[in-house]
Formats: C-alpha cells, structure tokens, sequence
C-alpha cells in the first residue's frame, strides 16, 4: 500500500500499529514519524507516540503527546490507548480499564478488535 500511496497518512498508520502489536517499538515509531511528517496536525499520530513512549517506560514524552493529541481531538482513541498504558505501569490495572471501556464507549461504530488487542499490551511491562 505504502508503495501506491506514500503521502497517505491512515497507510504509514497501519503499518505503525501492525509494528506496534508486534512489540517493535522501533519500526513502529519510525512508521508513525513518517506520518508525524505528513501532517503534524493529526491527533492520533500523536497519541500513537504517545503510546510507544508509554511501553517504553517514558511517562514524560507519552504524557506531552497525550496533550497535544487530546488538544486536537478530544476523543483520540490512541491517546487513551496510551494513557491507559501509562494508568497500567502506574499499577492502577482498574484505571486502565475505565480509560479502555471508556474509549470504546467512545466509538460510534468500526471494529473493535484491533483496539481491544491493544488494550491487552496496555497491561505488559515497559520496555526500554
């Protein structure tokens, strides 16, 4: 797809989370920079950062893009991902699932699973 559409920024995404439930962070982070270059306006982009920061253990970085995501879009469902992530390593497991529930309540329609296999890696220990 990347290869049809190098300026689409929804095809650097999905590459970025195929990378990113795969655990590798790196590949998934150079993905979403791609995208970030694309448009540095799209909240979810920010929020996936936020997200690989998060795994990764960097509660400031994944805290500054959550911002920055939820300021674009208040309904970022990967800066709740990422939040939700943060609320786990905290050991606030509860709280990660609220900030999970809450985000798919969130959605008016589309499918669900590959959100919720993410929420499942919300619950991993960082890695740095």
């Amino acid at each position: 797809a990347l290869e049809q559409m190098p300026e689409h920024v929804g095809t650097w995404h999905m590459l970025g989370w195929t990378h990113l439930v795969s655990g590798e962070l790196d590949e998934a982070e150079r993905a979403f920079q791609q995208a970030m270059n694309l448009d540095r306006n799209f909240a979810e982009t920010h929020g996936a950062l936020a997200a690989i920061a998060a795994m990764r253990g960097d509660r400031p970085n994944a805290e500054s893009s959550i911002r920055v995501a939820l300021k674009l879009d208040p309904n970022s469902l990967a800066a709740r991902f990422a939040q939700s992530v943060l609320a786990s390593h905290s050991g606030d497991a509860e709280g990660s699932k609220r900030i999970i529930q809450g985000a798919l309540k969130q959605m008016m329609s589309g499918d669900t699973g590959a959100f919720l296999k993410l929420a499942s890696i919300a619950h991993q220990k960082p890695r740095k």
